[in-house]
């Protein structure tokens, strides 16, 4: 027998708009990376084969589907490793391109999909879910789980330009932050911050909304998802979203895990492999937070909505839209 659950009051997102959402969820049967990139999304692995000490596992599907008990459906598994033990030999993840130093295991968005991405003057929204791994071990260095990048390879977008970054500062606490690059080459600048203990083993939402240009926008909001707390909240009406190369100046969102091993691996032994689960990946052309549904103080409405904003018929196992409120069915 099912079982419904009353989580959160919210405003019920209006993705039933002009604008189609792209949508990445788990499905538990299709091909996990051919389910991420037919849903408008694209896989950044990790993998360097060089030095010997240092190489990839090809064989192993860094992205998987898995049950998960607390949203009663299947969502999706990034795996990191260090010291993974494979044929009888220990295996570091790698990064995509000739830096030895880093760990990468991420999705991203890409051009060749333009509701997915802004240029100059384009908004664009995102929403997800996330949970971050009980006991998680993180340093001094950046270890992100969400970029805001400028497109290209040239060294005007070496750096993103927004992330999500788990740390641990210098009095040993481990804080996720929330980071702004203004420029190429210019420090960070911390925008937010908050506890990253409570965080841990929990489903967060996050929704982004970030308008691009040397005058730009950007909003982000974290949420605990079985409380509909608010975890951190940043609101900046005035900031450079911009980097100085055509490509540049068009952003996309990355998400995943991209971490530091320290120079000459140092911080190798500090880290262990890590799982970090993600689901419900939303990108949406425009402010998704510029149309809601707000029924008259009098009426109510009982149509069953996914997350997205479309209406459901016959929902499974999941979360869901009601009255304005997310509801859990199990």
């Amino acid at each position: 027998m099912r079982k419904l659950f009353s989580l959160v009051t919210i405003l019920l997102p209006v993705a039933l708009s002009a604008q189609t959402p792209y949508v990445l969820s788990a499905d538990g049967k299709t091909d996990t990376y051919r389910l991420i990139e037919q849903s408008g999304y694209f896989a950044e692995i990790t993998g360097i084969q060089t030095p010997d000490d240092f190489m990839r596992h090809p064989e192993y599907n860094h992205i998987s589907q898995v049950a998960d008990p607390v949203l009663g459906k299947y969502v999706f598994a990034f795996d990191i490793h260090v010291d993974y033990s494979e044929n009888g030999r220990l295996v570091t993840d790698g990064n995509k391109s000739e830096l030895v130093d880093r760990q990468r295991n991420e999705i991203k968005c890409m051009d060749a999909v333009p509701g997915t991405v802004a240029r100059d003057g384009e908004t664009i929204s995102y929403r997800w879910l996330f949970r971050l791994p009980e006991g998680m071990q993180t340093t001094s260095e950046f270890c992100h789980i969400h970029q805001i990048k400028g497109m290209g390879s040239g060294e005007e977008v070496a750096h993103p330009v927004f992330t999500i970054t788990c740390r641990t500062t210098g009095n040993s606490r481990q804080v996720l932050q929330v980071i702004n690059v203004p420029y190429e080459g210019s420090p960070n600048v911390n925008l937010a911050q908050t506890d990253l203990k409570p965080l841990l083993g929990k489903w967060v939402e996050a929704t982004e909304t970030v308008t691009v240009g040397r005058h730009g926008r950007y909003t982000l909001l974290l949420r605990d998802v079985e409380t509909g707390r608010q975890i951190l909240k940043v609101e900046e009406q005035d900031i450079q979203v911009w980097r100085e190369t055509t490509d540049g100046a068009t952003m996309r969102g990355k998400w995943g895990i991209y971490r530091s091993l320290g120079s000459g691996l140092a911080l190798k032994d500090a880290l262990r492999s890590e799982r970090l689960l993600f689901t419900d990946f939303e990108a949406l052309k425009g402010d998704i937070n510029a149309a809601v549904i707000t029924p008259a103080a009098d009426e109510e409405d009982d149509t069953l909505y996914d997350l997205t904003g479309r209406k459901v018929s016959n929902p499974g196992p999941g979360m869901y839209i009601r009255n304005k409120k997310i509801i859990l069915i199990k």
